[in-house]
């Protein structure tokens, strides 16, 4: 198996406290990511999920802004 090392990236988990000497060297090759989206699931190098939270509460934010701007149109159309 060959990899396309132009579209490889790699993410390493780690806990926040660990030493940045225990961490495997990096690939000049390969890209090393700090934030990755699987299926609709923010993953963070220190596995931290507030990438996910922040991006809910935005969506949430944004759907309910959509609501209600449509709202106000409805009423000042039928003014």
């Amino acid at each position: 198996m060959t990899l396309n090392l132009l579209k490889t990236v790699e993410i390493v988990f780690y806990r926040p406290n660990v030493s940045h000497d225990l961490l495997p060297p990096i690939m000049p090759s390969v890209g090393r990511l700090v934030v990755a989206k699987f299926p609709g699931v923010y993953l963070t190098h220190d596995v931290n999920f507030s990438q996910q939270v922040e991006s809910v509460y935005v969506a949430t934010c944004n759907q309910r802004l959509l609501i209600l701007l449509a709202q106000l149109k409805q009423e000042l159309s039928s003014c």
